[in-house]
């Protein structure tokens, strides 16, 4: 029992300790461990790109149709195959990653991380 403590309060320490930048990147790193390979950056089609306000290996930054801005987590995947749908109220891609496949839909039209379905 008290080694779990210790553990609990060695982990607090380094995560008050280490900058949120660090931390941000920690799934990045362990992807890349895992995968063997630099992340990359999403490729968005130029006729898409109106739609991204900013493609990082992390994260995916949409514009909503109301202006507001919809961040969407690339944190263990790679989005691929990027698509519109219904006159550009949807903006579509397959996932693939390490261990995960799917396909995720943003509603441009809603707000927040909620927006990605």
């Amino acid at each position: 029992m008290r080694n779990g403590g210790a553990s609990r309060a060695v982990g607090l320490l380094l995560a008050v300790a280490t900058p949120a930048t660090a931390l941000e990147q920690m799934p990045r790193r362990e992807y890349e461990e895992a995968t063997g390979r630099p992340k990359p950056v999403p490729a968005i089609p130029s006729e898409l790109r109106a739609m991204v306000a900013e493609a990082t290996p992390d994260r995916l930054v949409v514009r909503g149709l109301g202006g507001q801005l919809i961040p969407v987590s690339l944190d263990w995947i790679e989005p691929i195959d990027f698509a519109s749908y219904r006159d550009g109220r949807y903006l579509g891609f397959a996932i693939s990653g390490y261990e995960v496949g799917g396909y995720t839909i943003v509603d441009r039209r809603s707000a927040g991380e909620a927006a990605a379905i």
